[in-house]
């Protein structure tokens, strides 16, 4: 159930991988295993982009499990659930590694946008004019808009039709 962790997958040395796992997962340590400290910084590695992927999956279901089910009726907006979860986005945007290269950066901010406008976006007939909420949704839209095809012009690429939807209900919101 545990994400891979973020190391080089032609890494050998058992300490190693074990000191990166329980730097990762510090609540598996069992009988007071010291490692020594790694002192080295933090680099890409091949799944670095898809650990980060992994995480805001991760978040992705439980906001979808707990905010969006059919047997939920909200009465008004959530707006502490909403709060809640646009927190924990932003933690999760922020935790996104410096070592990244420029598109894959810019895939993550194009992700943490989407994921905010998606949040917000079934509330907005809800919403008034003046609301902070509508204001984040529609920054959150235009960003999509703009990374989706900074992105797309990068990779010389056609976009996927996951990825022209998103950017299409980006600006129709």
């Amino acid at each position: 159930e545990e994400l891979p962790i973020d190391i080089d997958e032609n890494e050998n040395d058992c300490q190693v991988i074990k000191r990166k796992f329980f730097q990762t997962y510090p609540h598996h340590k069992i009988g007071g295993c010291d490692l020594p400290k790694d002192t080295t910084q933090p680099s890409r590695t091949s799944i670095s982009l898809a650990v980060q992927c992994f995480h805001l999956r991760r978040l992705d279901s439980y906001i979808q499990n707990s905010l969006y089910r059919n047997d939920k009726k909200f009465k008004k907006v959530p707006r502490k659930k909403i709060f809640k979860f646009q927190k924990q986005m932003k933690n999760w945007i922020s935790s996104v590694p410096d070592y990244l290269t420029g598109n894959e950066s810019d895939y993550c901010l194009y992700l943490f946008n989407k994921h905010i406008r998606s949040l917000i976006q079934p509330f907005i007939k809800d919403l008034s004019a003046s609301d902070p909420l509508l204001t984040e949704c529609m920054k959150s839209s235009i960003t999509v808009c703009n990374l989706g095809k900074r992105i797309h012009q990068a990779s010389n690429r056609r976009p996927s039709s996951v990825s022209l939807q998103t950017i299409f209900l980006s600006g129709v919101t």
